[in-house]
């Protein structure tokens, strides 16, 4: 079978979504040497990867959301002719009649509308507008959609009327790093850490209200309240 994989958002640097390209092609290089896959990649790692012969590595530079995406991206997929198209986020090309598997990480931006995000008001509204229509297009477009959670299975079957057999739910797996020891220098402290975007979606200053009145507990005055994200 001839898949081809929207892994354009691969990378660390595109966060989430980037972290689970990058560990399911891992996997599928692992697990799968009969299915013959197609990779779409940005030109930072177009090339680069050091895959299986089965994994073809096809350049696909331009960004999501874009109009040459939509004009460019039917054109890759039409000379490739995959049997099946697995789109790891929730926007594909309005050309495209093919077979479609697409991966729905949540629906906050869905909920949350203005709060998702950070972004001016006139850059969100655009922004919000193209998103909206190319995800209820994409789940409602795809043969099959797969979700991390039965909370946003629910969501997208009450939000687009679409049957709950179309949605599956394959939870995120961790990859074996996070299991490797690490050693420290020094003394250890007791901490909360969070690991995320500076976003209002994230409900960020909600946490760090909470731990201010957590810390004024004797029990909890030692801890520290630790951020990771880009600055």
């Amino acid at each position: 079978m001839k898949i081809v994989i929207d892994a354009r958002l691969y990378g660390l640097e595109n966060r989430g979504i980037g972290r689970y390209s990058m560990e399911l092609v891992s996997a599928l290089d692992k697990l799968d040497k009969l299915n013959d896959y197609h990779l779409l990649l940005r030109k930072k790692y177009f090339n680069k990867l050091k895959l299986g012969a089965n994994i073809h590595q096809v350049e696909a530079d331009f960004r999501h959301y874009s109009v040459e995406e939509q004009l460019k991206l039917p054109l890759i997929l039409r000379a490739i002719a995959p049997d099946i198209f697995h789109a790891l986020h929730t926007n594909v090309p309005l050309m495209y009649s093919g077979k479609l598997v697409v991966t729905a990480h949540d629906t906050t931006q869905l909920t949350f509308n203005k709060k998702s995000t950070a972004l001016p008001l006139p850059f969100y509204a655009i922004k919000n507008f193209v998103y909206r229509d190319l995800f209820r297009l994409s789940v409602r477009k795809a043969s099959a959609v797969i979700v991390p959670s039965e909370i946003v299975k629910a969501d997208i079957v009450d939000k687009f009327s679409i049957s709950p057999t179309n949605v599956r739910v394959v939870p995120e797996g961790v990859s074996k790093h996070f299991f490797s020891p690490i050693k420290t220098k020094g003394k250890t402290a007791d901490y909360l850490l969070y690991v995320g975007a500076i976003e209002p979606r994230k409900n960020l200053i909600t946490a760090i209200k909470v731990f201010d009145k957590l810390i004024k507990d004797t029990n909890y005055s030692k801890f520290k309240f630790l951020i990771v994200g880009r600055a």
